[in-house]
């Protein structure tokens, strides 16, 4: 296809064309690459969120049923208490 444009100019015109093609060539790489990256960084920090949001909810899960397991043990001792309190009034 450069033969076209050959006739046309002298060699030191085609040269400039080539190279600039080249160069213009080099750079959209470049920047489609640097678009990949910044979609790869994108979607890491998309992946961090969820796995911190799944971390707080299971963290919270935890500290719920630490809570749930401490108001059943509280409610246990006070039924054993209650019950103790009824025997002793017999």
């Amino acid at each position: 296809m450069m033969k076209v444009f050959a006739r046309y100019n002298s060699q030191e015109d085609h040269e400039t064309l080539v190279d600039g093609i080249l160069m213009e060539k080099n750079i959209r790489q470049r920047i489609q690459e640097l678009q990949q990256n910044q979609q790869k960084i994108q979607n890491l920090s998309s992946d961090k969120e969820v796995s911190i949001q799944e971390s707080s909810l299971s963290n919270a899960d935890i500290i719920g049923q630490q809570t749930r397991a401490r108001q059943s043990k509280q409610l246990r001792m006070k039924t054993k208490e209650e019950e103790k309190e009824l025997e002793f009034h017999r």
